[in-house]
């Protein structure tokens, strides 16, 4: 079987000793661990935790690339906003 490593990033530390891996055919491997509550080291509470625990591994994955996607989108929005301010207190100044 060949195995192909899945990365996972984001803002907040998350990782395993041991990543989850993807085979050719799509079956995710050591997935259950490498996004366990524990392994993502994300400072859950108790019940946060179990909460967590009752996502499968692919759902967990999920979550991470969408709040991900949501950051970069809302730092981007952010410095685009910041940029059209600038501009328009330049404009206002001539």
């Amino acid at each position: 079987m060949i195995v192909v490593q899945v990365n996972v990033c984001c803002t907040q530390t998350l990782y395993s000793d041991e990543p989850a891996q993807a085979s050719l055919d799509g079956q995710l491997i050591n997935a259950d661990e490498a996004s366990s509550a524990r392994a993502i080291k994300g400072g859950l509470n108790p019940e946060q935790a179990v909460a967590w625990e009752l996502f499968s591994p692919i759902q967990r994955f999920l979550f991470v690339a969408m709040i991900s996607v949501a950051v970069a989108e809302s730092k981007k929005n952010s410095r685009i906003m910041k940029l059209k301010k600038s501009v328009e207190l330049r404009v206002c100044d001539n």
